[in-house]
């Protein structure tokens, strides 16, 4: 698949703590500004923090502005959050389209890496939501979301050997390394 862009539809079931919350960890609200960001309690803040900021739309970039237009109108759109996360920044665009809660993670540049769409409890596979009892029984399942991730699989040569790799818009990396070692393991 030299260089095509492959589409991967990922069914997640997010489970949502008491309070509603809609991001993982540890977040606090900070001010009138609407920074949001990590809190591990030590108040230090190194390059791998991730840090996130509600934004208005009109401050997005412009190439983000136009991808969340090609996926609704400016009038569905309800939250717009800036994310930074090893010095690569993405936007989160949040909507409602035809009473259905969708997200859009967008680079900085235009291309849309995620969406995720909230589908109805009922609509998890009946694997999927065996596979979650048995891992924590305890669990009540909230929010499910469809999510489609983007990513280009590119064939390159290395030393001499060739191998995909899976890169998406913002430049992260999916070498296969796991997959990679298994397959020198039964060499």
């Amino acid at each position: 698949m030299n260089g095509n862009r492959v589409t991967t539809t990922i069914l997640s079931a997010l489970l949502l703590s008491a309070a509603g919350c809609s991001h993982s960890g540890s977040t606090s609200q900070q001010g009138s500004g609407g920074a949001i960001t990590n809190d591990e309690g030590d108040g230090a803040k190194d390059n791998d923090e991730k840090s996130e900021v509600i934004i208005k739309f009109s401050e997005a970039p412009d190439a983000v502005k136009a991808a969340a237009r090609k996926l609704t109108s400016e009038a569905n759109i309800t939250r717009v959050i800036r994310e930074s996360d090893e010095g690569i920044t993405t936007y989160e665009i949040e909507y409602t389209d035809a009473g259905t809660k969708w997200a859009a993670i967008i680079s900085a540049s235009g291309d849309v890496m995620e969406t995720e769409r909230t589908v109805a409890t009922g609509s998890l596979p009946a694997a999927a939501a065996a596979a979650i009892r048995k891992e924590m029984p305890s669990a009540n399942i909230g929010t499910v979301q469809v999510v489609t991730k983007t990513y280009y699989e590119v064939e390159i040569t290395e030393s001499g050997k060739k191998r995909e790799i899976k890169v998406d818009a913002a430049g992260n990396i999916d070498d296969g390394g796991d997959e990679k070692s298994e397959q020198e393991g039964t060499k």
